[in-house]
């Protein structure tokens, strides 16, 4: 997918508290966080101050896009405030010239979403501020943001096509009925013999197989596993003793590794899985309670207008396979200290062999998801694969009848069911012109895809824009088509809860033309997504 890194065109991001200036001169005080730290005191005040006035005004005269968000701009820089609680605030000021270097098109929308979703992951990990400051204190809850946004900042990164960071969402594997009956009956025998067990996620790679997470905390939970926890697991994995241990990297037939297993001490049998937790593989699985005490925490909202309570994590993986178990936070109990400890020493020797003999079928569904097809046909809709087309894949082209002449064709999208939390896309990896500067949002060689058949900044926008209009239709049936400057069309199309953006490649094609090609993808790739008129 087309990246850029936030770092690159970030100017700077504060969190502040105007109720922590009580008279003059405490100024400082409301500022809770600031990057970066190497500016001066004083205008990292002037900053923050300029923020509380601009929300003020806002607030006093009205005018803001949403009722927790703010927004300013110049001729360099685009600034946006959101407020996550009452009276805490958290804003971000982005440079225009270093963005448009990157290549990364500003918007106000999309960064006041990135900002909530940056505060969601926080409060994943700490809780609420008001909380943490009643819990910890203000220093400590100073330390907390620190620790949290300097790692966020230097290792986050902004879809160049702009979409994806608008939707909050999920991507799902699609896989065969047998699959998904021996997946439940897993969940339950685990549950059933591992009652501490209070949640599950299970995920192939980045994509859900089955969720039993509370709404209120689930996509902010899964984000945090598929961008973060499995990333941090898969460097472990690759250590040499890891690679070539065990059944997964074995060359003996099935005879040989069983006559093997049969020579082996009980206490050296084969390991399929581990647990991951801050602990060194072999100690967390060697002392349970060691590992029940240093398991991370989080925090889940089990209904929205209650607070979050805390968890520990036990993250189980077996290749690309991750089980996320949510569990009791056990501190100094012995007893619960003690349950962890049976999982961690018993769930591998239960149900690895199970989960290893599942992850082949997985591996084939996932595979078939990624493929982009040779024929003339969409990637299927189905299960939603989010899967990300190469270079070479997104120079793929098919023939539209556009009167007597057939025209290149090429499209991409973004499917999204707010209901379900589901998204599904077909994304470029190459950026197509922006009109100035170079794009490091490239991940590939573009010599293979025609400038013209790439989107370019101009047409990431047009379909946001798009998006926006999608939004503030009160209609169940909405559909919105438009045409770049460029050969590009851009449409968006809602039915009820269930999103589409799509950009589509049509040279010399007319309103009507794009309208019939939309219905007939719908009608073939979006079966039963859409009503197909």
């Amino acid at each position: 997918m087309m990246n850029a890194k936030l770092i690159d065109c970030l100017s700077s991001l504060y969190v502040f508290n105007p109720d922590y200036c009580e008279r003059d001169g405490d100024e400082p005080k409301k500022v809770l966080f600031y990057y970066p730290k190497e500016k001066p005191l004083d205008a990292q005040v002037q900053d923050v101050g300029f923020a509380e006035a601009s929300v003020r005004f806002s607030d006093t005269f009205g005018g803001q896009p949403a009722p927790d968000m703010y927004e300013w701009s110049s001729g360099r820089f685009v600034s946006v405030c959101r407020r996550p609680e009452p009276r805490f605030y958290i804003g971000a000021t982005f440079a225009r010239q270093q963005a448009t270097d990157i290549g990364y098109p500003l918007r106000a929308d999309v960064i006041g979403e990135v900002l909530a979703r940056a505060y969601r992951l926080f409060r994943l990990f700490f809780g609420g501020l008001q909380q943490l400051v009643d819990k910890a204190g203000l220093e400590s809850t100073k330390q907390r943001l620190e620790f949290f946004f300097n790692r966020y900042i230097s290792s986050s990164k902004l879809s160049c096509t702009l979409i994806p960071d608008l939707i909050d969402g999920m991507r799902y594997l699609r896989i065969d009925k047998q699959s998904v009956f021996k997946l439940i009956t897993l969940v339950d025998e685990a549950v059933e013999m591992f009652p501490l067990i209070h949640w599950n996620m299970l995920l192939y790679n980045d994509c859900l197989l089955h969720n039993s997470i509370p709404t209120a905390s689930v996509t902010t939970f899964y984000r945090y596993i598929t961008t973060m926890l499995i990333p941090l697991t898969a460097r472990s994995e690759l250590r040499p003793e890891v690679l070539f241990s065990g059944k997964r990297c074995s060359i003996l037939d099935d005879e040989q590794q069983q006559q093997q297993q049969q020579q082996k001490q009980p206490e050296q049998q084969q390991k399929y899985g581990h647990f991951f937790s801050t602990t060194s593989e072999s100690q967390s699985l060697a002392d349970g309670q060691l590992a029940a005490r240093r398991l991370p925490t989080v925090h889940l909202r089990v209904e929205c207008d209650k607070p979050e309570s805390e968890y520990g994590l036990a993250v189980y993986r077996l290749l690309n396979f991750t089980w996320a178990m949510v569990v009791p936070k056990c501190g100094s109990d012995e007893k619960g200290q003690a349950e962890v400890g049976h999982l961690f020493a018993e769930f591998d020797r239960r149900f690895g062999p199970s989960i290893d003999s599942l992850v082949c079928k997985l591996t084939d569904a996932y595979d078939a998801e990624q493929q982009w097809p040779n024929n003339s046909a969409l990637p299927s809709g189905g299960g939603g694969s989010g899967g990300v087309a190469t270079a070479a894949e997104g120079a793929a082209k098919t023939l539209l009848s556009f009167g007597s002449t057939p025209e290149p064709f090429c499209c991409y999208y973004i499917y999204h069911d707010s209901t379900t939390s589901e998204m599904r896309s077909r994304l470029p990896t190459v950026v197509g012109p922006t009109g100035g500067g170079s794009s490091n949002c490239s991940t590939s060689p573009s010599a293979a895809v025609p400038g013209s058949a790439t989107p370019g900044a101009e047409v990431w926008t047009a379909l946001c824009d798009l998006g926006a209009q999608l939004a503030a239709t009160g209609s169940y049936f909405v559909d919105l088509v438009a045409k770049t400057d460029s050969d590009w069309w851009v449409a968006a199309k809602k039915s009820g809860h269930r999103r589409l953006y799509l950009t589509l490649y049509a040279k010399n094609a007319s309103l009507t033309d794009v309208g019939e090609e939309l219905r007939r993808l719908c009608a073939s790739h979006f079966d039963g997504d859409f009503l197909n008129e």
